[in-house]
């Protein structure tokens, strides 16, 4: 479940947030340079993310990923103009850079020794979905309100955000027990 949540909400920013922006009246070039910024911000956070996530937990990355994001999506029925479009897209982003490499990162942590190969390909399928179904309850939503669109999307986001903490933290527990007993055994 936290595979497909982390995917569908990150999928879900590059189809919200052009459609907000049209939405709003910005022109194209305005669109383009504001998802420059974003992607900045974005590949600013690459490095630092990973290693947050390999001092500290994956917990420490992942949560703040889906609900920094959760919270950028709330705010976007806000955004009328191009300032404030700017910074909740940068919000966004900053909470997408915070998740680089998580999904797969998680999906090792957790590959049984046996049928590695195979439990990363459901992973990966379970992603996938993420990736799917995150645009698809936009469009269906969006049917009724773009802002409706934004609303489920950043309510969903933060119950998931709630379900990432216990789960990722369980994970984070379990890597520090397993840690331990190897160096008590060294």
């Amino acid at each position: 479940m936290v595979v497909m949540l982390i995917s569908a909400t990150r999928a879900v920013r590059v189809t919200l947030l052009p459609l907000w922006a049209d939405h709003i009246g910005l022109t194209a070039q305005q669109n383009s340079l504001v998802f420059g910024v974003g992607a900045a911000v974005e590949l600013v956070l690459v490095y630092p993310s990973g290693w947050v996530m390999d001092r500290y937990g994956r917990s420490w990355t992942a949560v703040p990923c889906i609900a920094v994001m959760a919270v950028g999506f709330l705010l976007v029925p806000l955004a009328g103009a191009i300032a404030s479009f700017t910074l909740v897209s940068v919000l966004i982003a900053a909470g997408n850079g915070l998740g680089s490499g998580i999904v797969m990162t998680l999906g090792a942590d957790n590959a049984p020794a046996t049928g590695r190969a195979q439990f990363l390909g459901a992973w990966r399928l379970c992603g996938e979905i993420g990736n799917s179904g995150g645009p698809f309850l936009v469009a269906v939503v969006a049917a009724a309100s773009l802002a409706a669109s934004c609303l489920s999307v950043g309510t969903l986001a933060a119950a998931g955000s709630i379900w990432t903490a216990v789960w990722v933290g369980r994970l984070d527990r379990r890597r520090r027990e397993t840690a331990r007993r190897a160096l008590a055994i060294d």
